[in-house]
């Protein structure tokens, strides 16, 4: 009987995907007022680590794993002539060889990553609404749309003067693993020009979204929620920086009153060195405010929008030049989820990085980082430790790459499981990635 059932659910995704084709093609071919797109990005990994995904403590005797993942994305873009444009994008995935019930053919679900209308025209601005795309202007350091943060909404973008644009968005988030009410997100971003930009971010949350970790003062409650985030940054020459405030305050129970409040604040200051000979030269440092002791009414903590994990790491994206430690495409289906968030703990990173190309077709890349606690977790330490990792990538063809690397991470005593613990293990990871986009 589950055969069957998961042999009908495969023809159903099957006929899904292919009227979608069929679909494509008749407006392609019937209508000379639109103008149809499809992209994908298909990919398939191998990874070999001595840590799991998000791994809260490490121990002196860690297990080794491996395992093989596929996951394959295609888009479908259909343009008007008189700039209507609808976009949709499938996902299959992640898809892991060899898992108990893993053999294939099988059922495997089709998931809607993005789906949405653009309207655009010159005197008006553009405006989109549906399931949309939406990561920060601070670099993917407090939500990243590439690390899935796309949520149902609506958003507006005008160009003004020479180079400035203004933009606008209002997202209604949802958390499938623990939804208690309604979290809208509102943004608004001003860019004048490449040199600087202004970012005024806010959160309003009934219970279900901002805090999967709460404070232990509130005893388990959540009524509601706000946090706010305003930001500046810019870009001269070889140097970028940005510099974030947040604050925000929970009602436990309900009575209108404050119950529990923070507020913190991160910057980065980053520099990227052209050596010639094709090589490049790239520094950053971030710090992000942390508080040992969440637990009385007040924190010093500094919070990132995305919480859709629910672990309190914060925001997942790829901001860092590492790869062990925080999300990195070609190896980010395994890492330790470090953000600036950090568990309410902050962050404090230097890394580096060097891009050295080999020809045409194949580069190197080479990063290291230093990694601390803001503040010292309830070990009383804050020495994350210190992370190497070099990669190596080949064009193969057209739209398609290889990509091999590996990672070592000297491990601080900020991930004993206890303080009288011995000292964890040293950490690595192998992986590997073919890559086909179009």
């Amino acid at each position: 009987m589950g055969s069957d059932r998961e042999g009908a659910v495969t023809m159903y995704c099957i006929r899904v995907v292919v009227l979608g084709l069929l679909l494509t093609v008749l407006i392609s071919a019937h209508s000379a007022a639109a103008e149809v797109e499809i992209g994908g990005q298909y990919r398939v990994m191998a990874n070999n680590s001595n840590f799991g995904w998000h791994a809260a403590t490490i121990s002196d005797t860690q297990a080794t794993d491996s395992f093989f993942n596929d996951r394959f994305r295609t888009w479908f873009e259909v343009k008007t002539l008189d700039g209507a444009t609808g976009y949709l994008e499938i996902e299959a995935g992640h898809i892991l060889w060899g898992q108990q019930g893993s053999e294939f053919p099988k059922a495997t679900a089709f998931e809607v990553r993005r789906a949405y209308l653009t309207y655009k025209e010159d005197e008006l601005g553009e405006f989109q609404i549906g399931i949309l795309p939406w990561s920060d202007s601070f670099g993917d350091v407090l939500a990243s749309s590439d690390h899935d943060f796309n949520f149902g909404g609506m958003s507006y973008s005008k160009a003004f003067g020479t180079d400035g644009r203004l933009k606008l968005a209002a997202l209604h988030l949802r958390d499938e693993a623990a939804f208690a009410g309604d979290a809208s997100l509102f943004t608004a971003d001003l860019e004048l020009g490449e040199q600087f930009g202004l970012s005024v971010y806010g959160l309003t949350d009934q219970g279900g979204y901002s805090y999967p970790v709460l404070p232990s003062v509130l005893g388990g409650l959540f009524d509601s929620a706000t946090d706010f985030w305003i930001g500046v940054r810019g870009e001269h020459g070889s140097l970028s920086w940005f510099a974030i405030y947040n604050g925000g305050e929970i009602d436990g129970d309900g009575d209108g009153s404050k119950d529990w409040e923070h507020s913190g604040f991160t910057g980065k200051l980053a520099f990227a060195v052209p050596l010639g000979l094709e090589k490049k030269l790239k520094l950053q440092v971030l710090y992000a405010t942390g508080d040992d002791d969440p637990a009385d009414s007040k924190s010093g903590e500094f919070r990132t929008i995305a919480q859709g994990i629910r672990d309190n790491f914060g925001a997942m994206g790829y901001w860092s030049m590492l790869g062990l430690t925080s999300p990195r495409g070609p190896s980010d289906v395994n890492d330790l989820g470090v953000s600036l968030q950090n568990r309410g703990l902050g962050l404090l990173t230097v890394q580096a990085s060097l891009d050295v190309s080999l020809g045409a077709s194949s580069d190197v890349y080479f990063a290291a980082g230093w990694l601390q606690s803001a503040q010292a977790n309830a070990n009383g330490d804050s020495d994350m430790g210190i992370e190497m990792l070099a990669e190596f990538r080949h064009k193969l063809g057209e739209g398609m790459g290889l990509e091999v690397g590996a990672g070592y991470m000297l491990t601080g005593n900020f991930y004993k499981a206890n303080p009288a613990d011995p000292a964890p293990d040293d950490l690595f990871e192998i992986y590997a990635r073919v890559q086909l986009e179009f």
